[in-house]
């Protein structure tokens, strides 16, 4: 008797696959644009847990960090950049085993959306 194909082991698809991905956390990421242009706000309804949010540069490397952890409601996350620091053109989000890297242009902020949460964010 000869096996099938799917009862094969086949232990080099652990090179090239994709296992489980981690849950995405349900909350809104948008910049906060009354307190400058370097802070962060997140709201969340219901408790997301610790947070990390990096700032990076034109070459994705990290420029600045925060981690907070994040309650239900609003929690703001409030970076302090080197003097030398080039311009900023996106962030990485890590949020447990979820990661998430996100860019923006010259003129336009972050405004990420995780999970099922309101789309409209607060007023400004």
């Amino acid at each position: 008797m000869t096996p099938k194909d799917t009862d094969r082991e086949h232990p080099w698809a652990a090179s090239y696959t994709v296992g489980t991905l981690a849950p995405e956390p349900s909350l809104l990421l948008r910049m906060d644009i009354d307190d400058g242009p370097y802070a962060l706000v997140v709201e969340t309804k219901a408790p997301v847990g610790t947070m990390t949010i990096e700032l990076l540069d034109h070459h994705r490397r990290r420029v600045a960090s925060t981690t907070r952890y994040v309650g239900k409601g609003t929690t703001k996350f409030d970076f302090t950049l080197p003097k030398a620091s080039e311009r900023l053109e996106g962030a990485h989000v890590q949020v447990g085993a979820f990661h998430d890297w996100i860019l923006w242009g010259y003129n336009h902020g972050p405004y990420e959306q995780y999970g099922p949460v309101p789309a409209e964010p607060t007023d400004q």
